[in-house]
């Protein structure tokens, strides 16, 4: 690789389920429609209430920007899409491989180590 080429690397930090739950309630509490994640893409936040009131499924809330459901800017960004640019994985049971999810809003990269 030359000095003018450019690569985009994205730190990995793969948390078992449950510690990524009580991380969530650690944050915004039990009730799932506070919990808030940020969009890798476009950085924008969202909680669970307003994917509800969008129409979205409760998991659209960490795999998929607010914007696919309310139509009201250009990103349209989802987990599972063909560029995998999430940082944080979930290890769940009975599942073959991590889960990529978008961020906690107001985790810091630290909050996922602490939980495990």
């Amino acid at each position: 690789m030359t000095s003018k080429e450019k690569t985009h690397e994205v730190k990995r930090i793969s948390i078992k389920l449950e510690d990524w739950q009580n991380l969530g309630k650690k944050l915004y509490g039990d009730d799932i429609e506070n919990w808030k994640f940020k969009c890798p893409a476009c950085g924008r936040i969202a909680s669970g209430k307003e994917f509800k009131e969008a129409g979205a499924t409760p998991d659209d809330m960490y795999q998929c920007c607010i914007s696919r459901f309310k139509n009201d800017s250009d990103c349209k960004w989802c987990a599972w899409g063909l560029f995998d640019i999430c940082k944080i994985r979930v290890i769940a049971p009975n599942v073959d491989h991590e889960v990529p999810v978008f961020e906690f809003a107001d985790a810091k990269e630290e909050d996922y180590e602490n939980d495990r």
